[in-house]
């Protein structure tokens, strides 16, 4: 796995989730034949979060798949597939598996897959907790039945921080599906598909500091807790 630093970023930049609200698809750029196939491979599937919304001046810094990479060092090479708006639900406003992304994850010859998706998912249009433990189930055996055989790790999603006395957050997304049923969704389906679990949530819980104004989308310090987390989870906390 001695290969060369790469770093692909696999979606392109919306003008925040406030575009997830509206009626119109956000607007992706991505060419699958873009990604080269390599070994020692780590995709991130996931939203704004892992594409990097929060820290969008500093995208070529300071999101946590480039924070990984950084860690990991040239033995890896971390892929962002992140793409604005998306759900893991096929019934929600914007599935990420209808994005050319889900694609590219799945032909990038992965060798781990990281999933965190969800904070979209909790908006109410969207919301549905049997099918999203189902479907988040789904997504792990696809990607475990890929010919790399990757190991697939199911990742908490982020806090949401809220005004007192409100579960809205920014951009319609609810903080008490994001704090009271997703942890538990996630952990199960983990545990059903047989995938590795990294608890995001509980890291970023009630920490401000790690989240960009919207409260959603986390800043530079949430995305280094982020990629700490997954760099101690893949490496045994060596």
């Amino acid at each position: 796995m001695k290969q060369r630093y790469a770093l692909i970023l696999c979606a392109c930049m919306l003008t925040g989730c406030a575009k997830h609200s509206q009626k119109s698809a956000p607007t992706d750029s991505i060419e699958p034949s873009a990604v080269p196939v390599r070994t020692g491979t780590v995709v991130c599937v996931g939203d704004s979060i892992t594409y990097g919304a929060g820290v969008s001046e500093t995208l070529e810094t300071e999101t946590w798949p480039i924070q990984l990479q950084n860690m990991l060092g040239s033995d890896y090479n971390v892929i962002n597939c992140g793409i604005n708006g998306r759900t893991l639900l096929k019934e929600g406003d914007y599935p990420y598996t209808e994005n050319p992304a889900y694609q590219v994850s799945l032909t990038s010859d992965a060798d781990i897959v990281l999933i965190m998706l969800g904070t979209n998912d909790s908006k109410p249009q969207n919301w549905n907790a049997e099918l999203y433990e189902a479907e988040l189930c789904e997504m792990i055996r696809i990607y475990q039945a890929l010919d790399s055989s990757p190991d697939v790790y199911a990742m908490t999603c982020p806090d949401v921080i809220v005004s007192e006395g409100q579960n809205s957050g920014s951009f319609g997304v609810d903080q008490s599906v994001v704090e009271e049923q997703l942890p538990d969704l996630i952990q199960r389906a983990s545990e059903t598909a047989g995938a590795g679990l990294i608890d995001i949530y509980s890291l970023t819980k009630d920490r401000a500091d790690c989240f960009s104004l919207d409260g959603v989308h986390t800043n530079a310090e949430g995305n280094r807790i982020i990629a700490q987390a997954v760099f101690q989870a893949l490496t045994n906390g060596k």
